[in-house]
């Protein structure tokens, strides 16, 4: 028998489970049966194993056609999805629009902005050929991969829009700006950008990418 602790729960909450529990990662599975304060309080920066799997969920549900019923299977009570941006973001090819979400979590405090991954071999060669040669200033400073950019000024401005209007009406929300492979590389453009043109406070904003290709 082992113990779990659910960090950023009091020193005296544990949850017991067994050696079974434990290599299935018990400590993200059982953390909402500990006593934590907030889900939404750590420090910004601060990695938290609990954030990062609810992340990891809503990436997920990024890769869907249907958003909103996937939601419903996986989090069942926790996400609902505001809005669904899909634009065209080809250079070379015609294939599925990039696309993401946006969505509120009374249960969680967050504000969620979500983008897919890449959705079609045709669009990883886009990718390919134009990350190799192409880098171009990014707004706020640097420089940024053509295809990600590109991609992200396609979707940024309906993004900008609901995320502006969310964070108004739950200003005590933290939001979080997700997504798995060419969706974290937009992900982490579209949170840099949100931040700079004062749309999000970098002090509640968390940013989780997962399988990013270098932005």
């Amino acid at each position: 028998m082992g113990i779990c602790k659910a960090r950023g729960s009091d020193n005296n909450s544990y949850t017991k489970c067994t050696d079974s529990d434990i290599s299935k990662l018990c400590s993200v599975k059982e953390a909402d049966k500990c006593n934590r304060n907030s889900l939404n309080n750590g420090k910004s920066g601060e990695f938290e194993p609990y954030d990062a799997f609810y992340a990891a969920l809503f990436s997920a549900v990024a890769s869907a056609d249907y958003p909103a019923g996937c939601a419903n299977k996986i989090l069942s009570g926790f996400l609902d999805v505001v809005e669904v941006i899909e634009r065209r973001c080809n250079y070379l090819f015609k294939y599925k629009e990039c696309f993401a979400f946006t969505a509120e979590s009374h249960r969680l405090k967050k504000i969620i902005l979500a983008y897919r991954g890449t959705a079609s071999p045709l669009q990883l060669v886009d990718e390919i050929v134009t990350t190799a040669l192409f880098k171009v200033p990014a707004k706020g400073g640097g420089n940024v991969q053509a295809y990600f950019k590109n991609a992200n000024d396609r979707i940024y401005p309906c993004a900008k829009a609901s995320i502006k209007d969310l964070v108004k009406k739950y200003p005590h929300y933290r939001v979080v700006v997700t997504g798995h492979s060419l969706g974290g590389a937009i992900a982490s453009v579209a949170s840099a950008q949100l931040s700079f043109d004062n749309v999000i406070d970098k002090d509640k904003t968390t940013l989780y990418t997962f399988g990013m290709p270098r932005a």
